[in-house]
């Protein structure tokens, strides 16, 4: 717990709270270049991304949120999403048929061919190099992490990957982060201690 920041796991996620932490992703990246590459900078298809990865993670990975300390304990202000040792997002057949599906076949056909063509080749050859193949596998994998902008810059991200990494660190393994932009990776680097 970083400075009385309360982080909770959140189990069986509401559709309400589904759709909370998907608007709140949504607001969160709003600007973000990374994510406009994966969504086509248009707010239905993030909308789409994010959801898709968010009910995946119901399904087979974890989601840690910290509420308002505020107000009413039922609004998320931040939350990080994450897959565990062994398993992947969008690795089975049953997170792909939780809007994965939707969410690729609303992008244009130049996305597509750039996600397929450019970004996972670049992206594996990238891991395979740094770290192998195996360490992902075998790492707690954070998909999306994000707070409510007018509540950034007070410790909520990094409260919750501290937590990530308190889960990795309890199943002796480690949290593997990888980012797209300078400022993100300046970010991810920080949370190294």
């Amino acid at each position: 717990m970083v400075s009385g920041i309360k982080v909770h796991v959140l189990k069986d996620p509401s559709v309400s709270q589904i759709e909370d932490i998907t608007q709140m992703f949504s607001r969160a990246q709003e600007g973000q270049i990374s994510v406009d590459m994966m969504t086509d900078s248009k707010r239905s298809i993030r909308d789409m991304w994010n959801r898709s990865g968010i009910r995946a993670a119901a399904l087979e990975g974890k989601i840690w949120v910290v509420y308002n300390p505020d107000n009413d304990e039922n609004e998320i202000i931040s939350a990080v999403i994450a897959f565990g040792p062994g398993s992947t997002p969008m690795g089975s057949e049953a997170q792909r048929e939780l809007g994965y599906y939707d969410y690729k076949n609303a992008l244009s056909t130049e996305t597509k061919n750039w996600q397929k063509d450019v970004y996972s080749v670049i992206g594996r050859k990238l891991i395979n190099k740094t770290v192998g193949p195996l360490k992902p596998l075998n790492s707690w994998k954070p998909i999306m992490v994000g707070t409510e902008p007018e509540h950034q810059g007070k410790g909520y991200a990094t409260a919750l990957m501290r937590e990530l990494q308190k889960t990795a660190s309890q199943d002796r393994t480690a949290v593997f982060l990888s980012t797209f932009t300078e400022e993100l990776v300046r970010d991810a680097s920080s949370l190294s201690a």
